[in-house]
């Protein structure tokens, strides 16, 4: 299903606010609709502030805000609900960490908002398959979190917050790399670690990380071309870093290639056997989710990289917007999800206990 967007600069809302704070209601101006609908939405908000406020009327606000800050960050149309944008909050809300019950209430008062907006008895999503079966009680399979490519997935567990791919940092592929100095010269290995730096630095995701040409590596400029990314919509493209490390080992992996007279287009390939350079084809997303398992554990996945070079980043207290533009996140809410355990050590609490073993005093005594 196609997304619907809307340009902000159109609403009123756009003029005055870019999220609604926890503290504030929302009012018709922050909606963002179909315009043949603004009468209804007035009349229908107009109901929610009046009268005495109780638990229904509170609930109904707090996921109406929710979602109107999710649709004003990702530029979705809210009303009339669309299906595609109802899927993706939901999967923003498993990422936040709520529970399935909780999840299926938010969407429950949602298709009750639509309905009274629309002015009929049933949202026109109220029977969609593809919402049912994300909302189902013991819900345990993926939830795709991409469109048209399925790169970052995260597993839900019934009445559990959502898990993440663990995460792969950049010491974990030296001291992988250091540890397995009998292989440094074996086809295999060579390209394994060029693959590996290159979706480190690249905070790849994995069906990225499967269409990597030798074109799309600028050697002389430290720069890797993605010709399609999730966010992308557009679909010009984009370029990322690459450091002088993964530079040197893609070059390392590219001669290898040359010496044996390898010209096809992919950059990474599997080998058939794997000790020769009889190449048997361009390394697909299972084929990579093989080999990282293979050399990092069970526990991996071709996302760990991403993971990893966010908290890397996070760690060394580069800011959340320029891991966002590193990522190619269009929000926060990923950044949040994967530094969530290393937040708290550059908080004012740590701070403050840091300055206490340097001899700092307490401004405040008794």
């Amino acid at each position: 299903m196609t997304k619907k967007e809307s340009s902000p600069q159109n609403h009123t809302a756009a003029q005055t606010h870019v999220t609604v704070a926890d503290n504030l209601p929302v009012t018709p101006d922050h909606l963002v609709i179909d315009e043949s609908l603004r009468p209804t939405a007035e009349k229908y908000m107009r109901g929610l502030r009046d009268g005495i406020a109780n638990n229904t009327k509170i609930a109904i606000m707090r996921v109406l805000r929710q979602y109107v800050n999710f649709c004003y960050t990702n530029h979705f149309m809210m009303f009339p609900l669309d299906e595609d944008v109802v899927l993706r909050f939901i999967d923003d809300r498993l990422l936040s960490g709520v529970l399935i019950r909780t999840a299926q209430n938010d969407i429950s008062l949602l298709k009750a908002i639509d309905a009274a907006l629309l002015n009929v008895k049933e949202s026109g999503i109220h029977n969609s398959k593809q919402i049912q079966r994300k909302l189902r009680p013991g819900f345990d399979k993926e939830v795709a979190l991409s469109d048209a490519h399925n790169a970052e997935t995260v597993v839900i567990k019934k009445d559990r917050p959502a898990s993440q791919a663990y995460p792969i940092h950049f010491m974990t592929i030296q001291n992988w790399f250091n540890a397995n100095a009998d292989r440094h010269e074996d086809f295999d290995f060579i390209r394994n670690y060029a693959l590996f730096l290159v979706a480190y630095d690249g905070m790849l995701r994995i069906s990225e990380m499967e269409q990597v040409d030798i074109d799309h590596v600028n050697i002389n400029d430290n720069l890797l071309y993605i010709p399609c990314s999730k966010n992308d919509q557009d679909g010009e493209g984009t370029f990322v870093y690459l450091s002088d490390i993964t530079v040197a080992a893609v070059k390392d992996w590219q001669a290898l290639l040359a010496d044996h007279d390898l010209n096809e287009s992919a950059l990474f390939w599997g080998f058939y056997p794997a000790k020769t350079m009889r190449l048997r084809g361009r390394l697909t997303i299972k084929g990579i989710e093989k080999l990282v398992k293979k050399e990092f554990g069970s526990q991996c996945s071709g996302h760990s990289f991403r993971v990893g070079s966010t908290q890397d980043q996070a760690s060394m207290g580069i800011s959340n917007r320029q891991i966002m533009d590193s990522g190619r996140w269009n929000s926060e809410v990923m950044v949040s999800k994967y530094t969530r355990m290393i937040s708290p050590k550059a908080s004012g609490q740590a701070e403050f206990h840091a300055m206490l073993k340097k001899g700092v005093e307490p401004k405040f005594q008794g």
